[in-house]
């Protein structure tokens, strides 16, 4: 289903007069030994299509489940792929990495098109994929001179602005979920950022950074 894409290349090249033997010169952040990563064409035509599928899903430690599936959104992140969709008969949006999904074939149940869920809103202010119907929450933290150039020339969230001004730090807020994938990034910062509220968010961090702590104290160094 995805001819278009390599007669688009060729008119390109034709086009730009670009030799076809040139090596690559654009690298994209992408993971090519992701597991199921096939699957991506048959989902992608399976929503343009609203065909509803059988998926046979594989959760981490646990048998596999098979479901019916309407599919309505593709979403990538952390260099994962996500299916969203609604589980048949169920009104909540569920999402299945593709990585876990182990078998689709289409089924017979008539599909039922999306006529709730705005993605583009919803991943708007969304760190990640979990809890996407959580509370916003006002979100606070410190960026130290020496790392601001670069939180702002690549901010964590769009909303993300500059609200107070000290002498070797700038306070920012951003407004968003509180979720694993929001704590991942900002300890990813390591020290650069320090989280100041809401105090919810700032004890989360401080105990993973504790277990952290613990764990590279009782490595033996030969």
């Amino acid at each position: 289903n995805f001819e278009w894409i390599d007669e688009m290349i060729d008119h390109f090249k034709s086009s730009l007069n670009i030799p076809t033997t040139k090596d690559s010169v654009v690298g994209f952040d992408d993971n090519i030994y992701l597991k199921n990563r096939n699957h991506f064409s048959r989902l992608f035509s399976a929503i343009v299509a609203e065909q509803t599928l059988i998926i046979t899903y594989c959760p981490f430690g646990k048998e596999p489940i098979v479901y019916d599936f309407h599919p309505y959104y593709l979403k990538q992140y952390n260099k994962r792929w996500f299916l969203f969709g609604c589980v048949d008969g169920k009104s909540n949006l569920t999402n299945f990495p593709l990585d876990r999904i182990e078998d689709i074939s289409n089924s017979a149940v008539p599909y039922l098109p999306n006529t709730r869920f705005d993605f583009n809103e919803l991943f708007e202010d969304v760190i990640g994929v979990s809890n996407l119907f959580d509370d916003v929450e006002i979100i606070n933290f410190s960026v130290s001179s020496q790392s601001l150039d670069y939180i702002q020339t690549k901010p964590i969230l769009p909303n993300q602005k500059p609200i107070e001004k000290r002498d070797n730090e700038t306070i920012f807020e951003i407004r968003t979920i509180i979720n694993r994938e929001l704590i991942q990034l900002l300890m990813s910062y390591g020290s650069s950022i320090t989280v100041l509220k809401p105090r919810r968010l700032v004890d989360l961090i401080s105990t993973e950074v504790s277990k952290a702590v613990k764990k590279y104290q009782s490595v033996q160094i030969n």
